[in-house]
Order: structure tokens, then C-alpha cells, then sequence
């Protein structure tokens, strides 16, 4: 196993010396005659943009702060809740930020692929998960009704 490697556009980034050490750990527990290979998931990269209404008489930045650390502990590959393969769409990440302390409405929510596309969601792959990194999430927090109406 290789620190880092390329697979299907995603990056992987488990330690070799982890990965043998899991392998080693659980290869004395299979049946005879059974091989184990053990290998760190894919991760799918991606870009997120958001602009939150905030309840009044509550602070902004404190709100802002709350949705970056709701987004790194839900998508966090050890103690999150994501499972291997399991896309990460819009309507996931418009769920949890409605739900956020203080956020009274998702004004706007454009999640974009490793290369920059607007999508709907993030194919993983069959072993991915989504990668979350907070330099590539922008999350403005307004006050309440400053959506752009038609």
C-alpha cells in the first residue's frame, strides 16, 4: 500500500504502516486458505458555497463557526456518519445546515465537483467517501430574508 496514490480521481491518504497493522490484526481471525487485502477508501473532493439566514438578535460569526464544525463532524471519514459509497448530495448538506442552532433558512447552496462543476451531488464510488476540507467551503451567514427573490 502507497501513502498516496491516485485512484479514480480521488486521493488516498491512509498511512502504509496503519493499513498493515489492520491487516495483521484481522488476518488471524479468517478461515484458513482466506487472503485479506486491506486498503484506505477513496476520497471525492469537493467545493461547497453557502449563504445562511440567521435568526435575529443572534451572532453571525458564532453561526458560521457552528455550520464549519456541524459540516467537519458529519463528513469526518473516522467519527462521522457516512458510510463507504454513499454520494453526498445537496439536499444532505441543505438538511444539516438548516438545522443548525440559529439558522433560520439555506438562503443558497451550491455544492461543486473536483472540477469546479455545480452538481447535485458527489459520487463517492463504491469504497469513497467525501473528502471535506474547510478551505474549500465558503459559508456566509446573512441576516433573516436576504434571499434574492425573482
Amino acid at each position: 500500500a502507497l501513502r498516496h496514490r491516485f485512484a479514480a480521481g480521488a486521493e488516498q491518504h491512509e498511512p502504509a504502516r496503519w493499513l498493515a497493522a489492520l491487516q495483521s490484526a484481522l488476518q488471524p481471525r479468517l478461515p484458513l486458505g482466506q487472503r485479506l487485502v486491506v486498503r484506505g477508501p477513496t476520497y471525492a473532493d469537493f467545493s461547497l458555497q453557502a449563504t445562511l439566514e440567521a435568526a435575529p438578535l443572534l451572532d453571525m460569526t458564532d453561526i458560521q463557526s457552528a455550520a464549519m464544525a456541524n459540516l467537519a463532524q458529519r463528513l469526518d471519514p473516522i467519527a462521522g456518519e457516512r458510510s463507504l459509497g454513499a454520494a453526498l448530495s445537496v439536499a444532505d448538506l441543505g438538511a444539516w445546515l438548516r438545522r443548525i442552532d440559529g439558522v433560520s433558512a439555506v438562503a443558497a447552496l451550491v455544492l461543486r465537483d473536483r472540477s469546479g462543476k455545480a452538481v447535485d451531488a458527489i459520487d463517492v464510488g463504491q469504497q469513497g467517501l467525501p473528502r471535506f476540507d474547510a478551505s474549500q467551503v465558503v459559508i456566509d451567514v446573512v441576516r433573516g430574508n436576504a434571499r434574492s427573490r425573482p
